[in-house]
């Protein structure tokens, strides 16, 4: 299943990979991701 990528502090997320963005640590599971998280990336789920 294709998820839509998301862009954040101009840099590119690829599904299944994580980056560390500035301070923070994406994680592209979005099954597992914490409600913290979601708050510090401000996801749009």
């Amino acid at each position: 299943m294709s998820i839509p990528m998301h862009v954040s502090c101009g840099s590119q997320l690829e599904v299944g990979k994580s980056y560390l963005v500035g301070q923070f640590y994406f994680v592209k599971d979005l099954d597992t991701i914490t409600e913290n998280e979601k708050k510090l990336l401000e996801f749009e789920i």
